[in-house]
Parts: C-alpha cells; sequence; structure tokens
C-alpha cells in the first residue's frame, strides 16, 4: 500500500481548488453547512423555509397597525359612513359570530389560548380555573389599543370582542362579561361556565 505525504509544494491551480474554497467556507462560515448548534440549525432551517413561512422581525404591535389600523379599520369607517355607524354596527356584531361559529373558527382560536401569541397581545390575571368554570381578568389588550386609538371602540368590540359569546356557545360554554377595555372600563373580566 502506497502512503501519500502532504507536500507542501501543492500547485496553485491545487491550492485555489481545494484548499482556499474549503478554507473560504469554513472562515465565512458557510452556516449551511457546517451548523453544529441547535441555534446554527435553526437559522438554517429558516433560511430554507418558504417565504411565506419566515419570521417577520415586526413586533406585535407593528403587525396589527398594519392589519387593523392602516387597512381594516379605515375600510370599516368607509362602511360605517356610508351604511350609518349603528346599522354597520349590528351588522358586524351577527356577521362576525355567524362567521366565526358557522366554521368553528373561535373554537380553534378559543383552543389555541395558552399559545404565545395571546401571551404577547393580552395582560391576563387567570382569577378561577375548574372544571365547570374559566375565569380571566384582562389588564391590557392590544386590539383595544388599537381600535381605541383609532377611534373606532365600537367597530373593535363589534368585529372582536362581541365574538367572544359565539367562542363561549361554540364550546358549550356560557360567557358572562360586563366590563371591557374596549369599551373603555379598566379591565375585561371574561367568565366561562360550562354548559355541561
Amino acid at each position: 500500500m502506497e502512503t501519500k505525504i502532504f507536500s507542501c509544494e501543492t500547485n496553485r491551480r491545487q491550492f485555489l481548488t481545494k484548499y482556499l474554497l474549503a478554507g473560504t467556507l469554513s472562515c465565512m462560515g458557510c452556516k449551511n453547512l457546517f451548523a453544529q448548534t441547535k441555534e446554527e440549525k435553526k437559522i438554517v432551517e429558516n433560511n430554507n423555509e418558504h417565504q411565506f413561512l419566515k419570521a417577520s422581525d415586526m413586533t406585535y404591535e407593528e403587525i396589527f397597525n398594519f392589519a387593523y389600523r392602516d387597512n381594516l379599520i379605515p375600510q370599516f369607517l368607509s362602511i360605517a359612513e356610508y351604511m350609518g355607524r349603528e346599522k354597520f354596527i349590528e351588522m358586524l356584531k351577527e356577521t362576525a359570530s355567524e362567521a366565526f361559529t358557522k366554521d368553528n373558527i373561535m373554537k380553534n382560536w378559543a383552543n389555541s389560548y395558552n399559545k404565545t401569541f395571546w401571551n404577547q397581545v393580552l395582560n391576563r390575571e387567570i382569577i378561577e380555573k375548574t372544571d365547570k368554570v374559566y375565569e380571566i381578568k384582562v389588564t391590557e389588550c392590544l386590539w383595544a389599543k388599537t381600535f381605541r386609538e383609532a377611534n373606532a371602540a365600537d367597530i373593535g368590540y363589534a368585529a372582536i370582542c362581541h365574538t367572544d359569546y359565539a367562542t363561549a356557545e361554540a364550546s358549550n360554554e356560557k360567557m358572562i362579561r360586563t366590563k371591557t377595555l374596549m369599551q373603555g372600563d379598566e379591565y375585561c373580566n371574561h367568565r366561562w361556565i360550562s354548559k355541561d
């Protein structure tokens, strides 16, 4: 068996094509090839995701402002002006609740309640949690902040808060609430009672 001894006499072409390329990739941190840590692997995976699945690098407030304040609320305000605000609010309450219960969207939304998203858009405290009763106190709500700052709290209540009753119904629960941040109260008091 012949043993090759590494020679420093490598010609320039071999050096450029083999060693320089490998060294450059290593030195420049080609994470796709050499990711070792979980954090580095996550970066690689995120870079390979479809563009729609990548993080937006926006704060939750920036997302709400973009989606609600800058787009949805102005449309709602125009419709309310066109058809009359009171009539629009009643229609919005009815159609939003109907849409969410029809497709069971609210139940799925409610079931995801403990996910990270909710912790970023609400400050809440659990008051009571039993097999039959779940009660929370919400002291901050990004929906309320966004709609109130746009002078559209009544629209926010109809489109967002009022549908909480549909959520309860879809989950075979009764919801009792006497205060909402959206309507200017100091907190929201949600109490769900199981009908079973």
